[in-house]
């Protein structure tokens, strides 16, 4: 911010046409930029700066004060912006990092609705949650392990006295599936 240009939160509501504690609600939540003067006391308020991002960070559903205000407002303009479109300053890195008002407002309409969806989902039975998956998962892998553990207890007496391979074989892969049609139950 240029020092020549910089104004008061007041003198700036007076130029914007709008109240002090507007101003400085905009100026709480960021919506327009301001320096400190040099006592570190009060905020100053390059107008021209202020004005863009007023206009990109403000809900124009919400504000107040009708055609009579802004048709002041575009004539103060006007008449205190003597420069061109093509002489206008780059934006500030200030502004640049934040997000403009109305695309804070899309996002966080966007959250909404999806938060309201997998609310509806978890509901109607559609959608369930990671943990519930997680211990239901770890649940089943645990008792096919306990059961595939206890094969040998069940066959080590069968199995030490056959001698036939395929018969061996058969006795393996029958308790193999007994066990896993239990599991998927």
């Amino acid at each position: 911010m240029s020092d020549k240009n910089l104004m008061t939160i007041s003198e700036y509501a007076r130029h914007r046409g709008c109240s002090h504690e507007a101003v400085r609600k905009a100026i709480d939540r960021g919506r327009i930029p301001t320096e400190l003067d040099p006592k570190g006391k009060r905020h100053l308020i390059d107008p021209v700066e202020a004005n863009k991002c007023w206009d990109q960070n403000t809900n124009k559903a919400k504000q107040k004060g009708g055609a009579a205000v802004r048709k002041k407002y575009v004539k103060d303009t006007s008449e205190s912006d003597s420069k061109s479109e093509d002489d206008e300053e780059p934006e500030s890195e200030e502004s640049k990092a934040l997000p403009r008002y109305n695309e804070s407002l899309k996002k966080k309409e966007y959250y909404k609705a999806e938060m309201a969806r997998l609310e509806y989902e978890e509901k109607h039975g559609t959608l369930v949650k990671a943990e519930e998956v997680k211990k239901a998962a770890f649940d089943s892998a645990r008792k096919l392990r306990e059961r595939l553990y206890n094969i040998p207890d069940r066959l080590s007496q069968i199995l030490a006295v056959e001698s036939d391979p395929d018969r061996v074989h058969a006795a393996i892969m029958s308790e193999i599936n007994g066990v896993l049609e239990k599991v998927s139950q």
